[in-house]
């Protein structure tokens, strides 16, 4: 898989330390740890620490599925482990801000992002447009298979809106990979 985009790298030990232009091997991939559990350290945070090498991994592969996806047109499947990935590094960053860690819902992400992150490193504008695609992610996602909803669109239009999703999930994904970064390492 080579090319443009966010693609996994070739290299089983390269991991990306940042998120720069188009063409970058993993760039949503975190730092691996191979440090011992500081013994100081909550659980939760040994969790992060100790599955680093695992998310990394993971991500490798979510981003060069959301990469094919894209590539091949499976809209749906790049919209849905997009939301995964950001959901993901909201998570990441509210561990670092709290402590604790929490799996939810995007909506609620957001209003914990809000609530938990000091104002001054809270990104408003990406926040907004954060919202704004997972609005528009969900009115993709479920008005597919609703004929009531929506009577006279077609199925390639539910897929055209779909497509316009998951381009804007990408870059979406992107920034707030980026700005989760940055922030942390502000806190």
């Amino acid at each position: 898989m080579g090319g443009r985009g966010l693609t996994p790298s070739r290299h089983p030990r390269r991991v990306a330390t940042g998120l720069t232009a188009i063409g970058t091997c993993g760039a949503l991939v975190p730092a691996c740890h191979d440090s011992e559990r500081d013994s100081e350290a909550s659980d939760d945070q040994v969790h992060f620490v100790m599955s680093g090498k695992q998310r990394a991994e993971l991500y490798r592969h979510g981003i060069g599925r959301v990469e094919r996806a894209l590539r091949e047109g499976f809209w749906l499947e790049a919209i849905t482990l997009q939301e995964s990935l950001i959901s993901d590094r909201l998570e990441y960053l509210l561990h670092h801000v709290t402590g604790r860690h929490k799996h939810t819902t995007l909506a609620e992400l957001l209003t914990r992002v809000e609530r938990d992150v000091p104002p001054d490193l809270i990104d408003v504008d990406l926040m907004t447009r954060v919202d704004d695609w997972r609005k528009q992610r969900n009115a993709a996602l479920h008005m597919m298979m609703k004929f009531s909803q929506v009577q006279n669109t077609s199925w390639l239009e539910r897929l055209g809106r779909c497509r316009e999703a998951a381009w804007e999930g990408r870059t979406v994904m992107r920034q707030v990979d980026a700005w989760v970064r940055k922030t942390k390492r502000r806190i």
